[in-house]
């Protein structure tokens, strides 16, 4: 039985120590959040008002295009690491997302729950797909000493590994776009 960690580095073809960075990012990430809600126990303020307007959805949807751009953006540098950066902020992203839910459970806000919960989701998939295809995409197109053709390379692998993940990929990033256009209510560019 292979473990998670296992898995992870032959799906995305990293050494072993990438994936126990992220790990223990999210760990790091987990122990400020607990600190900062230990610290402020009686002052949090977990989101409870959400709707859905216009200004949100053209944010949210601002929000979701900036993220594709950004992985397809770290995918054209042909290095492993370079993928770590997006994957982290992310991560860090539904660290705090999931203790928000965990925190509207205990108060006893179940829209707000199954709203982060629908968020949450939708980011976790963005994240791993959009890692996924970007990773791929380094894989199939690596920068050799023919640097010219280095971007119609990427271009015709990104537009390969697209073809292949494209479901979970939209699917997961218009669940996060919607989610979080319904958390933001009132924003706007």
């Amino acid at each position: 039985m292979k473990t998670l960690q296992t898995k992870l580095t032959e799906l995305f073809q990293v050494p072993l120590l990438v994936v126990q960075l992220l790990a223990a990012w999210c760990v790091a990430i987990l122990v400020i959040c607990l600190w900062l809600l230990a610290t402020h126990f009686f002052s949090v303020n977990v989101i409870t008002a959400f709707g859905l307007t216009w200004p949100s959805v053209l944010h949210a949807t601002w929000s979701g295009c900036k993220l594709l751009f950004w992985y397809g953006a770290f995918s054209l540098i042909p290095w492993q690491w370079s993928l770590v950066i997006p994957v982290m902020w992310n991560l860090a992203s539904l660290t705090g997302a999931g203790l928000q839910l965990v925190l509207a459970l205990l108060q006893g806000n179940l829209a707000v729950a199954i709203l982060r919960l629908a968020f949450i989701l939708g980011l976790g998939v963005a994240t791993f797909y959009l890692a996924l295809v970007a990773r791929k995409t380094q894989l199939a197109a690596p920068l050799s000493a023919n640097a010219v053709g280095y971007l119609r390379r990427w271009w015709q692998a990104l537009a390969t590994n697209l073809s292949l993940n494209w479901r979970w990929l939209a699917g997961g990033w218009a669940l996060y776009v919607l989610s979080l256009a319904i958390f933001n209510p009132g924003h706007l560019f």
